[in-house]
């Protein structure tokens, strides 16, 4: 037997309505995903837990991250496909958002406080955040992302949100430690958990349930 052609994709399909609208979507996806300081968190660990005062070898520091980063990876592999894809986006990225809110509060009031009694805090809020994210946004990120793009323009579509993706995260790499240094680890932290925030808003509003979608 021979192999089926594949259709290729026009440049109506790529003007298409639902063209542009998956590429928005896959952008947005991937927006909140670096912007949400994961990808920070995973490559400057010891920088990011030596701003917040604590004291922690940087090996130590790369564990602890690397452990939240595993169990909420197998805990997404347990939960993906029996949960919608859109509640676990929600829900993830809302909880992604309180525990950075928690760390970068904690940060700030130790500039006037004795948080000493705290000082476990900032590392389980942080460890907290990387499983939620781990266990959820992140991974779904590319796989949301793939269901909610047209099958015609797919894979030129998809490339295009890789390029923006690797874009944000070089920028992230090279803008949030410059912040870090002159306004403050807090600061970073509050304008990465507003960036889950509104992914909670763009997840609810502007991302469909794909679940079960016929892809």
């Amino acid at each position: 037997m021979g192999n089926t052609p594949t259709k290729e994709a026009s440049f109506k399909d790529f003007a298409s309505k639902d063209a542009l609208k998956g590429m928005l979507r896959g952008v947005g996806l991937v927006g909140v995903n670096i912007f949400s300081g994961i990808f920070l968190i995973v490559n400057y660990n010891a920088t990011i837990f030596k701003a917040a005062g604590i004291n922690i070898a940087p090996n130590d520091a790369t564990l602890i991250v690397a452990v939240s980063q595993i169990a909420g990876t197998y805990l997404s592999t347990l939960i993906v496909e029996r949960f919608r894809r859109k509640t676990l986006l929600i829900l993830t990225t809302a909880t992604a958002g309180l525990a950075l809110t928690i760390m970068g509060t904690s940060t700030y009031l130790s500039q006037f406080y004795d948080m000493s009694g705290l000082s476990w805090l900032p590392v389980a809020s942080l460890s907290f955040m990387v499983f939620a994210a781990s266990s959820g946004y992140i991974p779904l990120t590319f796989v949301v992302m793939n269901e909610v793009i047209p099958r015609p323009v797919r894979p030129l579509v998809s490339s295009v949100c890789n390029a923006v993706l690797n874009t944000f995260a070089f920028a992230s790499l090279k803008l949030l430690p410059m912040l870090i240094e002159y306004a403050g680890l807090h600061v970073v932290v509050w304008i990465c958990a507003a960036m889950c925030f509104l992914g909670v808003l763009f997840n609810a509003i502007c991302i469909p349930e794909t679940r079960g979608k016929l892809i």
